[in-house]
């Protein structure tokens, strides 16, 4: 390989585009039918058309660049690493949450909390739970009534995982449809950068501020009521509902314009196809396979209510449950990225 004016070895890049320009895009040395007017070099009969030799380097280096600005892993001579673009993108994906994520779901879930707190009394959950399990006494039915502060951990679980799904939506809607629609990819990758590894690394970014707000809110909700709160459970169904829906979200924005409407729409129901699946099996095989395909979405009630009998296994077996579609879906919309062009 020769070397350039300055004694540098030309780069790797450099020579793929000399060498491919030089096996299909050779200079064109047949005389120019309208030579220009004066007696320039590229008006010459028998010169070389600069111009469309030119125009062929840039083709070649634009269609060489494309595929592999995208997908490679290693930087090449004079780039920039990918890894660090990955770095520097992620500061400005956690703004990206905090500016157009967050401020939908912290004034929602503040909503949430002053409905709950001015619809809330302790005195007369109490008075109310005292007299069911009374009446129960006398009737002899065997009911001994549910102790105030477990009514008000139910409550806090229930809102927990409510507010978890739909903040499971609000936090995945559009993370690939939006930059697409937009055209903002063009932007986004003209710097060396892994496609898939910058919506993976969005992906975890909005999951991580989606349980930090989830974990301002029940510290909140403590010192709105003044008394102690579940933690530990909330944010378990919290992680496994954005695992579980924000997944299957990440899924459909690789896939169709309207992610956020079809999310929301199958996610809701998933509810009834998961029952009649269960209680009917093969006798509606339409059901089952919405069962297998559409997310669990009862399995968070499991996790919520150790008690209930949803998911076969306890509520361990709903966390596998939920973290292994979740898991599922994000695998195949990152195989979706690396096959489909983020162009289109």
């Amino acid at each position: 390989m020769s070397e350039n004016g300055n004694g540098a070895r030309p780069s790797r890049r450099q020579a793929i585009d000399l060498r491919e320009l030089d096996e299909v895009h050779a200079f064109d040395r047949r005389p120019s039918p309208r030579p220009a007017p004066d007696t320039g070099y590229a008006g010459v009969a028998g010169a070389p058309r600069l111009d469309a030799a030119y125009e062929d380097v840039a083709t070649a280096v634009a269609l060489a660049e494309e595929p592999d600005a995208l997908a490679r892993d290693e930087p090449l001579v004079g780039e920039s690493d990918p890894d660090d673009n990955l770095r520097r993108y992620a500061w400005w994906q956690a703004r990206d949450f905090l500016r157009t994520r967050a401020v939908w779901l912290l004034p929602l879930a503040l909503l949430a909390l002053w409905i709950f707190r001015d619809n809330y009394d302790p005195a007369a959950i109490a008075r109310q739970m005292a007299e069911q399990a009374e009446i129960a006494r006398r009737a002899r039915a065997g009911f001994h009534g549910t102790p105030e502060p477990q009514k008000f951990r139910e409550i806090v679980l229930g809102l927990a995982g409510m507010g978890a799904a739909i903040g499971s939506l609000i936090a995945t809607l559009g993370i690939v449809a939006r930059d697409r629609e937009r055209g903002l990819q063009r932007f986004l990758f003209s710097k060396p950068i892994s496609v898939t590894r910058f919506y993976l690394q969005a992906f975890l970014i909005n999951g991580v501020g989606t349980l930090a707000i989830l974990a301002l809110m029940l510290g909140l909700t403590s010192l709105v009521f003044f008394r102690p709160v579940p933690f530990l459970e909330p944010m378990l169904v919290g992680a496994c509902a954005y695992a579980l829906i924000g997944g299957f979200t990440f899924l459909l924005s690789t896939l169709v314009r309207f992610d956020f409407a079809a999310a929301g729409i199958l996610t809701v129901l998933s509810v009834p196809v998961y029952a009649i699946a269960s209680e009917r099996g093969w006798r509606y095989p339409l059901a089952v396979v919405g069962r297998w395909l559409l997310p669990p979405v009862p399995a968070l009630v499991q996790i919520a209510e150790p008690t209930a009998h949803v998911v076969p296994g306890g509520p361990w077996a709903a966390v596998a449950l939920c973290l292994g579609y979740g898991a599922a879906y994000v695998i195949a919309a990152l195989m979706v990225l690396r096959r489909r062009s983020i162009t289109t």
